[in-house]
């Protein structure tokens, strides 16, 4: 049985994570973000793969830094097959890399090189986009740089928000990784290389970006909306109030 350490977050990773437990993978570990204080009651709360991983009985591993902590040692002394991430959220050490026999695989949200980093969903949006997808591709250190192994496109409808894209797209990355897997494990798949001259980037999404103001025009201010919807939400200053 081919033995996987999974790393994700948010709901996108969770059909990833059920997905291969549901096609008979070993899931040695689920590494997940620490729980965090979320809303005005500040409550502490999982990850939507830690409550995911906590349904299966699986061994959950939360540090707050990867690199050089005591998880990444014992992680890397599973000797798992393959590591698979889906929007984990940390940058992954070298060393941990290449720790596993057969690959490390991403499931990002973006056709690269397209949208490299960690807001490629809401960048899409943002830029007004008619498409977006999923590429499954190899996970060296530098950010999203990796050959590609496979991707699949999807049409951006003029509906769709940050949340509703976030749902479609994991469920054809779940569905793309699960059909592509077989050829990495076998050795017979192609990878291709990313074009670097066709290299755009999609850094986490700042406070000042959310921001509505009077210089936009109706489809740049819809297109903002849409890609922080649901959350955090887009605003306006009026007389001096912020207001969502």
């Amino acid at each position: 049985m081919t033995s996987i350490i999974f790393m994700g977050t948010p709901k996108f990773s969770v059909p990833v994570l059920e997905g291969l437990i549901d096609e008979g993978y070993e899931i040695k570990a689920v590494v997940t973000q620490p729980d965090k204080k979320v809303g005005r009651k500040q409550k502490i709360t999982k990850s939507p793969a830690k409550i995911a991983a906590e349904k299966h009985d699986l061994p959950i591993f939360q540090p707050v830094k990867l690199s050089g902590s005591d998880e990444m040692q014992k992680l890397i002394d599973m000797h798992a097959d393959l590591i698979v991430t889906a929007a984990y959220g940390q940058f992954l050490p070298t060393k941990f890399l290449n720790s596993v026999k057969i690959a490390a695989v991403n499931v990002h949200g973006s056709l690269l090189p397209k949208y490299r980093g960690g807001a490629p969903i809401q960048y899409s949006l943002i830029n007004g986009d008619k498409e977006t997808g999923i590429t499954i591709m190899e996970m060296v250190k530098k950010m999203d740089a990796g050959d590609i192994y496979a991707q699949e496109a999807i049409k951006i409808e003029p509906d769709d928000n940050a949340g509703t894209l976030f749902s479609k797209l994991s469920i054809v990355g779940r569905d793309l990784l699960l059909k592509t897997l077989p050829a990495i494990i076998d050795g017979s798949i192609k990878k291709v290389p990313q074009d670097p001259e066709k290299v755009v980037f999609s850094p986490n999404i700042t406070k000042e970006q959310e921001k509505l103001n009077v210089d936009m025009t109706a489809e740049e201010a819809n297109d903002m909306i849409r890609a922080v919807n649901p959350d955090p939400g887009a605003y306006l200053m009026i007389e001096g109030k912020r207001v969502k």
